[in-house]
């Protein structure tokens, strides 16, 4: 993995290529690829089956990504840092799957954002600045699905699909951490292109509000809104077996961040 790293590093514009391609042709449609799944592969079974088929295949594809990350950190002198990061994550990814998804099939947002994380680290070369990166283009992706893909199939911004990609880019940082892969960029937070980012995205996201093409709360003057009703309680209801919590986007962005900070040794010795 190393060896990898380092060649994806020493050709940057490969890697960015990669990246590019990968999150266009595999992240962005994987809405696409959960109605393919629901209308052609399990056509024809309950909900509830369907569920459990996809939580059994997330449970053996987990196992094996447990037993080759343990096999490769158990020789490292960080092992019990990232064990107790591995150990909160799957407590985390367990608790969205169970309060925050609607149907399981939405687990395939952890691999797909742990394979992003794992090909942006090279072009980034630092864990909780590849961390952000990601978290960045999760909400991007989330945007261009609710605003522009399909705006009328939902009532709010996905905050939930939010902080489940970020998780899944967890899976993918310790993932690589496991083989020792260390950070190699390392700029004071205060002045880092991540922070920039970050601070860019509010300022977008203010200006929209300030001029009246955005409001964050249900506001029928505004052409776009990240919450365009309230949910009816603090949980809701699509299905007689399926309640879940709709984060809302002050809820939302503090998740994020104190997930960030949580996150924020993950790249240390």
């Amino acid at each position: 993995m190393n060896k990898v790293v380092n060649r994806l590093t020493e050709h940057k514009w490969i890697n960015l290529l990669i990246l590019l391609t990968y999150y266009i042709a595999v992240v962005l449609p994987h809405k696409a690829f959960g109605t393919f799944l629901n209308t052609k592969v399990f056509k024809g079974i309950t909900r509830d089956e369907y569920n459990m088929i996809v939580l059994f295949i997330a449970i053996v594809v987990l196992s094996v990504f447990a037993y080759l990350f343990l096999r490769n950190s158990s020789t490292r002198p960080f092992k019990r840092r990232l064990w107790f990061y591995m150990g909160a994550n799957i407590l985390f990814a367990s608790l969205v799957m169970t309060y925050l998804f609607v149907i399981n099939i939405e687990v395939v947002h952890y691999p797909q954002y742990a394979l992003f994380a794992i090909l942006a680290f090279p072009l980034i070369g630092n864990y909780q600045q590849t961390l952000i990166w990601t978290t960045i283009a999760g909400i991007i992706d989330e945007a261009y699905q609710y605003f522009y893909l399909s705006p009328k199939d939902t009532s709010y911004y996905d905050f939930n699909d939010v902080v489940t990609n970020l998780i899944g880019a967890v899976f993918g940082l310790l993932f690589l951490r496991s083989f020792g892969v260390k950070n190699f960029y390392q700029p004071p937070f205060i002045k880092s292109p991540a922070l920039y980012a970050i601070i860019s995205l509010m300022l977008v996201v203010i200006a929209l509000n300030l001029s009246g093409i955005l409001s964050i709360y249900p506001n029928d003057d505004t052409p776009f809104q990240l919450l365009k009703k309230w949910p009816d309680g603090f949980w809701s209801t699509v299905h007689p077996n399926v309640t879940y919590h709709v984060m809302r986007p002050l809820e939302g962005t503090l998740v994020t961040f104190a997930l960030w900070l949580f996150y924020s040794k993950i790249g240390d010795q």
